[in-house]
């Protein structure tokens, strides 16, 4: 049977400002008990309420954040001969693959937005999404910045990063990022109808908040640079399981051993 909600349930709401569940108290919106108890960093100062919250949400204190890409593997990690964490960072290789489709006007930019990325702890990932032509943006732009997305989202602030990429507009973006600037890539629009913050504002949020532990270098792409040719091999994997062209089995696989080999021969 199932439990009628709590008066809490039926009148919190999601922040759309910082996605923590917000409660009317005495004609005003405030963060509910939990949100503050579990978010109190995220928390933001003038509460804008949103969609209605789900039963999880109250209970957890925020709606998440992020959602998945269809095609996606970022838990999986190889082992790496002599890695010790330390004082050193972590170099992590970003790329993305994008191939317009002759029947572009059937899927949204045509073709899946491919990324990857590899990093010298030997944590890597690989994921593919068909983007919403709303959202807008360049798509190759958007994958690069997607591959540096789910890279910091997993890595920091566990780790410290150095972010190794063959984008200049990505290494550009991100310091403007450092140094206060909200810009993002041209046409590139935040408003999600699910209310989420959209995933390039989130990385921009990560970046400030974390500002001294990540840094972006730019490599020319393609001219053997270990973590840049696996992060782009592994972009490419993911295109192949997101058209059906491989099983996600033999993309997992794959995806492996080019990480792997790839951290094999890196010089460290």
């Amino acid at each position: 049977m199932t439990q009628p909600e709590t008066t809490v349930e039926l009148h919190a709401r999601i922040c759309l400002n910082c996605c923590l569940v917000t409660v009317a108290e005495d004609g005003n919106w405030r963060h509910s008990a939990e949100a503050l108890l579990n978010f109190a960093d995220d928390a933001c100062d003038e509460p804008l309420p949103g969609r209605k919250a789900r039963p999880r949400d109250v209970w957890f204190g925020r709606a998440p954040l992020v959602k998945n890409d269809p095609y996606m593997d970022d838990t999986d990690s190889v082992e790496v001969t002599g890695w010790q964490q330390g004082d050193q960072p972590v170099l992590v290789g970003t790329d993305c693959s994008y191939r317009q489709r002759r029947d572009a006007d059937r899927q949204p930019y045509g073709g899946p937005i491919c990324w990857g990325y590899v990093a010298t702890n030997g944590a890597y990932g690989f994921g593919a999404t068909f983007m919403p032509r709303r959202i807008g943006g360049d798509p190759v732009s958007n994958g690069e910045m997607r591959a540096v997305f789910w890279a910091v989202r997993r890595l920091v602030p566990r780790h410290r990063v150095v972010l190794l990429t063959d984008s200049q507009d990505t290494v550009e973006l991100i310091e403007e990022w450092r140094t206060g600037s909200t810009r993002m890539p041209r046409g590139y629009t935040v408003q999600r109808a699910s209310e989420r913050p959209a995933k390039l504002e989130l990385l921009r949020r990560n970046v400030v908040k974390h500002f001294e532990l990540i840094t972006v270098r730019w490599v020319r792409g393609h001219t053997g640079h270990p973590l840049n040719e696996g992060a782009d091999a592994l972009a490419k994997f993911a295109g192949l399981w997101a058209t059906k062209r491989v099983s996600k089995e033999a993309a997992k696989a794959d995806a492996r051993r080019t990480a792997a080999a790839v951290l094999q021969r890196f010089p460290g």
